[in-house]
Formats: C-alpha cells, sequence, structure tokens
C-alpha cells in the first residue's frame, strides 16, 4: 500500500496492489437403482447394488483462479480526484490458449465546495461533490468447461454436451 503526499502537500497518491488464489475441489460418488429395504432411505447402503438396472457414477473436477489487482487514486489539494484500478484474473474454467482476462476501471471526482468555495454556505449547501466513472467486469463462467463443445457418441447416436476435462 502507498499514501503519499508531495509538492508541499499539493498532490496525493493512495494505491494498493494484490493477488487472490481461488482453488476448488469437487469429487462426486454416488449410486442410482432400486431401494434394498428401507422405503425412502437415500443412503448407498440401502441401495440394491446386485439388481442390473443399478448404476455407479462417479464425477469431480479440480478448477483454479488466479488473479492480479491493483488500484491508485491521485488527488489534488484534497478537492479533485482521478481514480484507476484494473485486474487480470487467470482461470482453468476456459478452454484453449486463452484462458485470461483482463477489466478495469477509470473515474474523476470533484468536491465543489471545496474547488469554489463562494458557493458554500451553511444554510442550504455545505458539501457538494460529483463522480463520473467507467468500468468493465469480468468473471469465469459458473460452471466448469461451459467453453468447450464436445459431442460424445452413444448408442442412440451422437450427443451434444460441454463438459470434457481441459
Amino acid at each position: 500500500n502507498i499514501n503519499k503526499y508531495f509538492d508541499q502537500d499539493r498532490w496525493n497518491i493512495t494505491a494498493t496492489i494484490g493477488t487472490s488464489y481461488d482453488q476448488r475441489n469437487l469429487d462426486k460418488d454416488g449410486w442410482e437403482g432400486p431401494l434394498a429395504k428401507v422405503p425412502n432411505l437415500f443412503t448407498v447402503s440401502n441401495v440394491l447394488t446386485t439388481d442390473p438396472n443399478t448404476k455407479h457414477n462417479q464425477s469431480g473436477y479440480e478448477t483454479r483462479k488466479m488473479g492480479l489487482y491493483g488500484s491508485a487514486q491521485l488527488g489534488y489539494r484534497s478537492m479533485a480526484y482521478l481514480d484507476v484500478t484494473a485486474r487480470n484474473d487467470w482461470s482453468s474454467k476456459l478452454a484453449g490458449a486463452q484462458k485470461s482476462f483482463f477489466y478495469w476501471s477509470a473515474g474523476i471526482s470533484g468536491i465543489w465546495t471545496e474547488i469554489f468555495p463562494q458557493i458554500k454556505s451553511d444554510n442550504y449547501l455545505n458539501y457538494f461533490k460529483t463522480r463520473i466513472s467507467y468500468s468493465e467486469v469480468g468473471n469465469d463462467p459458473t460452471d466448469p468447461f461451459l467453453t468447450m463443445t464436445t459431442y460424445p457418441v452413444t448408442n442412440a447416436g451422437p450427443s451434444t454436451s460441454t463438459f470434457k476435462k481441459n
């Protein structure tokens, strides 16, 4: 973090940089079939595993997202400000070589009652500030592997699916 004043305290700059890391693991193990003994008891031990229609399902995935970000504010005499932010993320949920995405924001603001002290009045206007800004936002897909279309062939023919390990 930076918080510095310079040029006889006319200018100040504050800045922050950081990083983030998010890893998620999911392992699914399940049985699908008729119940063995106890009605409406949906546990692995109550599935009739000897039935030919019983299916054992296993699936899972691991995802990672890493990011770098920064923000900075340049102020002039504590009355006018320029703000900028930037972030780049890398996500394993994106297919192909392009696994990163960048987004940013910028804004300016001014405290008019400090810039023009003659408009300030204790009766009706003691503080007036405006801000204009622009931003872009980004995020990776909610489910992994949605950006990679695959077409597995089953007994019924080709099937559209969007799940495949990257």
